[in-house]
């Protein structure tokens, strides 16, 4: 892509004793990437809202789109078929004179596409097993004692990271601290120590990849709240928290753990869903479409996105050991607070009033998730070694 003369300037090659000027956009500087995304966006604007080329997708450099198979046009300076929407982005291209090469455009079922095998058909995004394990072997590098990387690497690898997440979104919190040690760094030749913290994510990233299926199903994100499985509702207060079902008539209460850090402001909220999704996961079938109500956004933010304060994310990562050992799918949904009046009333240890809202409500205690001493003297975040609900109050 031809630049301006003014930026050309700034791409002086010194080459056996000359300068040499590069007169196009030369990938490898900070702000090149981001000119040429500028640049494909607007391709991708004028296919979509000029041509037509309605399923289109770009990352970076790489178009892709889906069609039905029997949809094919003929593109003259291949003499071949493709299908009908990837030939008027080839036109445009021509059009508009950007370079293309014939082995570039390729169709099939399944297609890889940046490096995962995609059936659209089935709704299928397949990681290559090769391709795995190369992230594994790279992050067990990563895992080494004493491992310290200049910060372009440590960009690179939270790149390559992001790019598996298409495969294993649950795995996202695995860059939670990895990030933080990123904050600020803008020299690129530094050595960044990589810490506990970033290890131990890492570690256990390691172990989910292990033992977790290289197939992401797309339809699995794709389910409405009647579709639900279970459905449970939570509350929290300094004192105490809860969850009920609504459709089993039964609630759990338990008092809150005695060590807290009073700067974690919704920390129990976000415990009692853990300890909700554990109950649920104890009751439910693998396969579970599971929805949780609290009446806190933080904590329905926290989950949903997988990103926290470092202080959360022990939660988050034994939320998603749940969600993995089960094959649940997960949605954590807000409800105001006036809608939320059982659990509401509960935590107030206001048990007639609960009564009279539920008739029949069941009420039982729990024990909560709670950090534990282990054998090598390390702290272990643990839960309950049996069902919630221990006896009826």
């Amino acid at each position: 892509m031809l630049m301006h003369p003014y930026w050309q300037v700034k791409q002086a090659n010194w080459i056996n004793g000359e300068f040499f000027i590069d007169h196009c956009n030369a990938f490898g500087r900070c702000g090149s990437g981001t000119i040429f995304i500028a640049f494909n966006s607007l391709v991708a604007w004028i296919a979509k809202n000029e041509k037509g080329v309605s399923r289109l997708s770009t990352y970076v450099d790489d178009s892709s789109g889906c069609g039905l198979a029997n949809d094919t046009l003929f593109y003259h300076p291949y003499q071949k078929f493709f299908p009908h929407e990837q030939v008027i982005l080839m036109q445009l291209w021509d059009e508009l004179g950007v370079p293309q090469r014939e082995k570039k455009q390729v169709w099939g079922l399944p297609l890889t596409i940046i490096g995962i095998d995609v059936d659209p058909n089935e709704i299928v995004l397949t990681l290559p097993e090769a391709l795995r394990e190369r992230l594994m072997k790279e992050l067990r590098f990563w895992c080494r004692k004493g491992a310290r990387e200049k910060t372009k690497k440590w960009f690179q690898m939270g790149g390559w990271f992001n790019w598996a997440l298409n495969i294993y979104p649950l795995l996202r919190l695995g860059l939670n601290n990895f990030y933080l040690k990123l904050k600020g760094r803008k020299e690129s030749t530094v050595n960044i120590h990589v810490n506990n913290a970033v290890r131990e994510n890492f570690e256990w990233v390691i172990r989910k990849l292990d033992n977790s299926s290289s197939v992401f199903l797309l339809k699995s994100l794709s389910w409405d709240v009647e579709n639900a499985t279970q459905m449970v509702y939570c509350d929290a207060c300094l004192e105490g928290m809860g969850f009920w079902y609504p459709h089993l008539q039964i609630v759990f209460i338990a008092p809150t753990p005695a060590h807290w850090n009073p700067n974690l402001i919704f920390y129990f909220e976000a415990l009692c869903v853990l300890c909700a999704l554990w109950d649920i996961h104890q009751r439910s079938p693998c396969g579970s479409r599971l929805i949780i109500y609290t009446n806190n956004y933080s904590t329905v933010n926290i989950f949903n996105t997988l990103r926290c304060l470092p202080e959360y994310n022990h939660l988050l990562k034994a939320s998603v050991d749940i969600l993995v050992d089960g094959d649940h799918s997960l949605r954590i949904l807000h409800v105001p607070g006036t809608e939320n009046d059982v659990a509401d009333a509960l935590l107030c240890s206001q048990f007639s009033r609960a009564l009279q809202l539920k008739l029949n409500l069941c009420i039982s205690s729990f024990d909560p998730w709670v950090w534990t001493r282990s054998a090598n003297d390390k702290m272990v975040f643990e839960h309950p070694q049996s069902m919630l609900g221990v006896e009826g109050l």
